[in-house]
């Protein structure tokens, strides 16, 4: 998974260098003569994932980068390649400060005939009018989650949309299926789990499903033994992260990068419950704006209400995918219809797995295009294989932005 986020440009560079530590930022830019150059800039986490989006910009007459959520912060290149339009040409050109460097490229496929995923907006359409389909039937919460389990899009969670932070999204953009929370006490399986980051908080988006057609209050106004118990398990999973012995076992199973396991823990729990017709006029309610407002205030900090009706597939959780926790790590289940690969996937193709069982569960994905994901999935296992074996010696590694 692209670790600059589902919205950074095709095109930028992010590099390595021959060690093994790296991860700068390499951006197209033009020199204080107008001319064509490339600036490698430090990879710090309050840039990584702003390259190329609005919150970032070019500080006026300056190199530097500044960030207008920050005022004053600024990141200037450590390195810029005069007369370099791209980096196909930068191991050749003249540099300030620094030798001509040797460049090892890893590209996208941007063959413009290998098979694409459909289309986000013909994907909203069907996925959309299948869940209404599937609300319609009454259907059990197994169902539910069976669905949603292939449509990791429609979850919240995963980009920072729910808590605080978890803007760098989470790692492998993958939600975990039924992960178990083993540890001090007793055992806990949400149905859904995400892990987000940001630059100081691992932020866990614990989520809980129930059948739909169940009700938050009863007739008189009170709420339901159903809802009651469902709201419970939050306060089961709350009080888990208590245990210092359980945040220790969470970091060890579900931070797979070790520099992150230092990071404050601060999970979120959210409760997707009943239907949104339970609160709107004409729903046999006499007040059902006070019951809302009633509902609302149940919850409890870090606590978050949604009906099944508010789910809809998120753009910036299109390229994810589900997976299974085991006693061996984690394991494909599935991935979203939408799923691409790039230069960034052979951590994951290695970490992972064969993906064959989740491309033949997975849905809405064409035959020709499996058969691409697989290849392509073989194909950055076995570069990252390579660089992780025989790494160069000296140099620098580029791994190009861009879905295949």
């Amino acid at each position: 998974m692209n670790a600059l986020g589902a919205d950074a440009p095709s095109g930028v560079e992010v590099i390595e260098d021959g060690q093994g530590f790296g991860g700068h930022v390499v951006v197209e830019a033009h020199d204080h003569e107008g001319k064509p150059c490339l600036r490698v800039y430090p990879r710090l986490s309050l840039l990584w994932p702003r390259i190329g989006c609005p919150a970032t910009r070019w500080c006026p007459n300056s190199p530097q980068l500044c960030c207008p959520t920050w005022p004053g912060y600024r990141v200037t290149p450590m390195v810029s390649y005069r007369h370099c339009a791209s980096t196909a040409t930068l191991g050749s050109m003249s540099t300030l400060g620094a030798e001509p460097a040797n460049i090892w490229p890893l590209l996208p496929d941007d063959d413009p005939d290998r098979p694409r995923p459909i289309a986000w907006s013909t994907y909203c359409d069907r996925v959309v009018s299948q869940w209404d389909a599937l609300l319609a039937t009454d259907p059990e919460e197994h169902e539910v989650q069976a669905f949603l389990e292939l449509h990791p899009a429609m979850i919240p969670g995963g980009s920072g949309d729910v808590g605080p932070g978890g803007h760098h999204r989470s790692e492998m953009g993958a939600v975990f299926r039924r992960p178990k929370l083993d540890g001090a006490g007793r055992t806990f399986e949400p149905d859904f789990m995400w892990v987000t980051r940001s630059t100081s908080l691992i932020t866990p988006i614990l989520v809980e499903i129930e059948k739909p057609s169940k009700r938050w209050f009863r007739a008189n106004g009170r709420p339901t033994a159903e809802f009651r118990e469902a709201h419970d398990q939050l306060n089961d999973w709350r009080a888990w992260f208590t245990y210092d012995e359980n945040k220790s076992l969470f970091r060890k199973q579900y931070l797979f990068e070790e520099c992150y396991r230092d990071r404050v823990l601060e999970p979120q729990f959210v409760l997707i419950y009943g239907r949104q017709s339970e609160f709107a006029l004409g729903g046999h309610r006499r007040h059902p704006d006070e019951l809302r407002r009633k509902r609302d205030t149940q919850r409890a900090a870090n606590e978050q209400f949604m009906t099944f009706d508010s789910l809809a597939p998120r753009y910036d959780h299109a390229n994810s995918m589900t997976l299974t926790m085991t006693s061996d790590g984690p394991r494909l289940f599935a991935f979203s219809p939408m799923y691409a690969t790039d230069a960034f996937t052979g951590p994951d193709a290695i970490r992972l797995g064969d993906p064959t069982e989740a491309l033949d569960r997975s849905v809405m994905i064409s035959k020709e295009r499996r058969k691409y994901i697989a290849a392509r999935w073989a194909y950055w296992l076995d570069v990252e294989t390579r660089i992780r074996d025989s790494p160069p010696s000296s140099g620098l590694r580029t791994r190009r932005t861009g879905l295949e």
